[in-house]
This record gives structure tokens, sequence and C-alpha cells, in this order.
């Protein structure tokens, strides 16, 4: 692994470093020496970097422990895992359901909207999608129901930012034409990308909340448009009711 052409050997050796304070409760620079095949001044360059960027702590003694931001990393993470496993029955239930593709969308720390878990329907025309994926604030049905409520100023702001692509002739560019959108998915409780990523493709996506009442990520429900719209009212209802479960379950009151 080692002789990796692709490999970053400084940030490997940072990571190694993590691994290492992960094992022990702390450890001095010579500690960390005697299991790195590094140089002193370079392990120090390592330390000082990760202290700075408060991945890890220097005590009095002089000795190196994980900080207190990396609880932060795990909270978020079992956060998003504790959603996902009350999400998927309910995804999978809308897959068998309609036999179209169900996603788990969140948003992320940087504001975007990223696929976390996919149930695939065995329609031939499927959406283009994978876990991982960020979602367009302007034409996907999921971006659009979570970019909708954030605050304001950061919807502008998220706005002026966005590259626009006309992906369709149905695909809006225009600030003015998304954000009436936005109002309308606060209005109806749902959002609908009607092929505007993709000709012959319909999503609708309804917002999950949390204890604080705070709009969390989406599900929703993608595939060829002449089913989706001839079975939208249905398709809405069933969002309605995953969503408003998942929100239950993750504390929400209305």
């Amino acid at each position: 692994m080692q002789n990796d052409k692709y490999l970053l050997s400084s940030l490997s050796h940072a990571l190694d470093i993590l691994d290492l304070l992960n094992d022990y409760e702390e450890l001095s620079l010579a500690q960390i020496l005697k299991h790195m095949n590094v140089s002193k001044a370079a392990a120090f360059r390592l330390l000082y970097t990760l202290e700075h960027k408060n991945y890890v702590v220097k005590s009095q003694s002089g000795k190196y422990s994980l900080n207190i931001k990396f609880a932060r990393f795990g909270a978020r993470l079992l956060e998003h895992q504790s959603l996902l496993m009350i999400a998927k029955p309910y995804l999978e239930h809308l897959r068998n359901t309609f036999n179209e593709t169900a996603h788990l969308s969140i948003l992320s720390s940087d504001n975007r909207c990223v696929i976390i878990h996919k149930e695939t329907g065995s329609q031939p025309m499927q959406m283009s999608s994978a876990i991982g994926a960020a979602m367009d604030i302007f034409c996907s049905a999921t971006g659009k129901i979570i970019t909708a409520h954030l605050d304001e100023d950061l919807i502008n702001r998220k706005l002026n930012e966005t590259q626009f692509v006309k992906y369709t002739e149905n695909t809006k560019t225009n600030i003015e034409a998304v954000k009436k959108d936005y109002r309308k998915a606060l209005e109806c409780g749902y959002a609908a990308d009607l092929e505007e990523r993709d000709i012959g493709l319909v999503c609708y996506a309804c917002p999950i909340f949390d204890i604080n009442k705070k709009c969390v990520g989406a599900v929703s429900l993608s595939g060829k448009a002449n089913h989706m719209l001839t079975n939208k009212e249905a398709i809405i209802v069933s969002l309605k009711e995953a969503t408003n479960n998942i929100s239950a379950k993750l504390g929400y009151k209305i």
C-alpha cells in the first residue's frame, strides 16, 4: 500500500498519527516516533498541523491526544446512521408499492443535498443516481424541498453561488423562478422535478424534520414520467406518510 503512486505520504502519516492516538489515551512525540517511520521534524510538523486544525490537543506535559472535535464527528455519524435505520423500511415500502426508486437525502455540513441511501425499483427507466451524489438545489425535487427550508439569507447566497445548467427545456435557470418553486414546496409540503434534470423522469420529495423542527433531509421517489404523473396523488400521500412517521421517530412534533 505504501508504494501506491496515488497515496499522499504526508496525509497518510497524519492519519496514522490519528489512528495511534485513537488506540492510546495520550502519547508524547517520542512515543509516536516509536510507531512510525518518519523523522522527528516531520512528525512534529504533522502534529503541529493537526493541533492547529483542532484534531489533536497537546497537554502541559507535552503529550498529544485526540481533540473533542472527533466527538462531534461521531455524533454526526450516529445521527445519520439513526436516520438511515429509521427511514430504510419506509423507503423499501415506497419502492415495493410503486416499483420506483426511493432515495434518502440529507443536508450536509456544506449545505449540499447528498443521497445517503437508495432503494432501486425494477422499472426499465431509472434516475441516474448514486449514494454520496449531490443533488442540484434548483432542479431536483430533493434539492428544492431541503433548500426551501433554509434561512432566506442562506437561500439567496446559495442561489447566487449556483452555476445553473439548462439540462432540459424544463430546467429553470432563473433565480426568481426557482424561489417560486421553493415557496410552492413550502405551501404544498412537497417538491417536484418535472423532467427538469432528465427528459422522461419525474421525481417528488417530502421533508424530514428533527426534534428541533429543523429540516434534516428528505425522502424522494423518482421514475418514468407517465407512471409518476398518473399516480401522483397516491405517491404524494405515501411520501408524506413516510416522512411524517420518520420525523415523529426523530422526535418532531407539529
